[in-house]
């Protein structure tokens, strides 16, 4: 629907399972601020372009669980940055006409971080708090982002440039620090 608006763009595979139903307000004064909070809600998916062509393709895609690419400093990584964004960060949510808060379970790690879930009037106490869940498991975590420099990575280990983008799990391997995660 959004797409509707816009052209020279079409809808092209979208991988959200049919039983999945989803509804969105789109606000925003343009079709890449939707898309982008569009995609803030839906953090197993990501949009993947296709301009060879006109009419120009937008797909949703799943995320995949496969693991393709492996990074460790100590092998075939010379730098990375590691950023952690706290401001989102939610581990206790209120709810309109709700008494008790939700709290994550992340709260004895990050402390408590209170929010409090606008909602619409006309919502059950059961589907707002199916939903407050789902906004504090997408916000019991800071958001971490990993750069590394995927020209670099692509010499290094001999992997084609194009298996290093967004949608591709990479395995980061910090043993020095004792950390290791996918992203």
């Amino acid at each position: 629907q959004l797409l509707a608006h816009q052209s020279p763009w079409q809808p092209g595979d979208v991988e959200v399972p049919a039983d999945v139903l989803f509804t969105f307000r789109a606000q925003d004064a343009n079709l890449l601020e939707s898309l982008t909070d569009l995609m803030a809600e839906l953090p197993d998916y990501r949009l993947d372009f296709d301009q060879s062509a006109l009419p120009w393709k937008l797909h949703l895609r799943a995320l995949s669980d496969a693991c393709t690419t492996e990074c460790r400093l100590t092998r075939n990584l010379r730098s990375l940055t590691i950023e952690t964004d706290r401001s989102e960060l939610c581990t206790r949510l209120y709810l309109p006409g709700v008494e008790a808060p939700l709290e994550a379970d992340t709260i004895a790690q990050w402390g408590v971080v209170s929010r409090s879930l606008d909602a619409s009037s006309d919502l059950t106490a059961e589907e707002l708090t199916r939903r407050g869940q789902r906004y504090l498991d997408l916000h019991k975590n800071p958001q971490v982002t990993v750069t590394m420099d995927a020209a670099d990575l692509s010499h290094l280990t001999g992997a084609a440039l194009d298996s290093f983008h967004l949608g591709k799990l990479c395995r980061i391997c910090l043993p020095e620090e004792g950390t290791v995660m996918l992203h």
